[in-house]
């Protein structure tokens, strides 16, 4: 029976255990320590101890027991066969570098010298398991000379981080995307209004001097950037909710979602010169957050009317959906101006515009679809064509929820149902 000592001191600045309301710090010792050197000498069980480690387990902490002078693992809980996919009984007595290929036998030697200075070390490594999965791990050593009952040896807290690290490659990326946001945005704010503004000055001398047909022109182009800017602060407010709005999934007809989004850009400048073409799989229909997939859909057909070629004598759209495997897969692609392939890498970053003098935009419309297809936990890309090119959305699928209520309607504008 394994029979382990813990030292259990309240923090000054606590750390949470997993999901648990205590703050403590644990140092585990080994076998024959007596309960007596707790704090306050509050005499605890051999239960008590176990408790504690699967506590431990619970909060995904690996606790594992290493002979400073050996690298052997003298003793592992139940956690720790899951940070190395093995049995514990399999990890006890294999050495440290055998689980560890970071870890060579001068680079263990030159670890138990720091410990035996320094009595406790913290670092932030990545961690190989037994199928060669790699994730970063934050491990903590803390160092045990040798006694009557057991050997030299160091006790080390094992903790998976990847979620942690991905919080913090997310924040970083935030900070970023705020930084140019605030940027672009007081930037493109500003510029439509100083142009108002002066052109609202020479409406009023050309008035006072009787040249209506100046005025008249410049109320027009006051009226264009006003325009420009009321766009640019409709994309802001949906790029805001697409963020930030919890939505429950609903049943979606893509059939019926592509129609709908056709009829909300009918009104497009050139949409009638184009040839649309539909090859959506019959009774195609998937479970999902609605409103992100809408915003995807009529962003791309939006875009392929926007951009078309002028030169193009016969313009076209193909819009595409079917299931492949377990994805969900939609398509649109068209015969007109494409990205340039040097400003590829950057087509989903905030306020990128391609084609600025073929027609206006704010440079948010790709950067909103990539976090929409991020939220519904798919991939869209974007591949080159020597005419065009095609935008292509991956989904996993998500089979319809049958009830007694009917696939979600599409009805309702982008802007109110996201």
């Amino acid at each position: 029976m394994r029979r382990r000592f813990a030292r259990i001191e309240f923090l000054t600045s606590p750390r949470i255990l997993g999901g648990f309301d205590f703050y403590v710090t644990l140092t585990y010792g080994m076998f024959h320590y007596s309960w007596a050197t707790v704090k306050d000498d509050e005499r605890m069980d051999h239960k008590s101890d176990e408790s504690l480690l699967k506590i431990m387990g619970l909060a995904h902490i690996a606790v594992e027991w290493v002979d400073c002078k050996t690298g052997i693992f003298l003793d592992v809980n139940d956690y720790a066969g899951v940070i190395h996919e093995r049995a514990p009984e399999e990890i006890i007595g294999q050495y440290i570098w055998d689980l560890a290929p970071l870890l060579d036998r001068q680079k263990f030697k030159e670890l138990v010298d720091y410990l035996r200075v320094n009595k406790k070390s913290t670092l932030e490594i990545i961690h190989y398991n037994n199928s060669d999965k790699i994730f970063p791990v934050e491990i903590t050593m803390i160092y045990r000379e040798e006694t009557d009952d057991m050997p030299e040896h160091f006790v080390t807290f094992v903790k998976d981080i990847t979620k942690r690290k991905k919080a913090e490659e997310e924040l970083i990326q935030s900070n970023a995307e705020l930084e140019e946001f605030a940027y672009r945005v007081s930037h493109d704010l500003r510029a439509p209004l100083v142009s108002s503004i002066r052109l609202t000055e020479l409406a009023s001398d050309c008035m006072k001097e009787g040249q209506i047909s100046v005025a008249d022109q410049s109320l027009t182009h006051i009226r264009n950037s006003l325009t420009k800017l009321e766009s640019l602060l409709c994309n802001i407010l949906t790029l805001t909710r697409t963020k930030h709005e919890e939505e429950q999934p609903q049943n979606v007809l893509i059939d019926e979602l592509v129609d709908h989004s056709l009829d909300n850009i009918m009104h497009m400048e050139n949409f009638q010169k184009l040839d649309i073409v539909k090859d959506i799989q019959d009774d195609c229909e998937i479970y999902l957050k609605k409103s992100r997939l809408v915003l995807i859909v009529e962003n791309l057909i939006s875009n392929a009317v926007k951009y078309q070629n002028p030169n193009e004598d016969n313009p076209f759209v193909k819009i595409t959906s079917y299931r492949s495997n377990n994805d969900f897969i939609f398509e649109v692609a068209d015969n007109g101006l494409g990205i340039p392939e040097d400003q590829q890498n950057n087509m989903f970053k905030m306020f990128k515009r391609f084609h600025p003098k073929t027609s206006f935009g704010s440079g948010l419309g790709l950067y909103m679809i990539k976090k929409s297809a991020d939220i519904l936990e798919g991939h869209i890309e974007y591949i080159s064509k020597p005419k065009g090119g095609k935008f292509r959305l991956t989904l996993p699928y998500s089979p319809p929820k049958r009830s007694d209520y009917p696939a979600a309607k599409l009805g309702t504008d982008i802007r109110q149902s996201i």
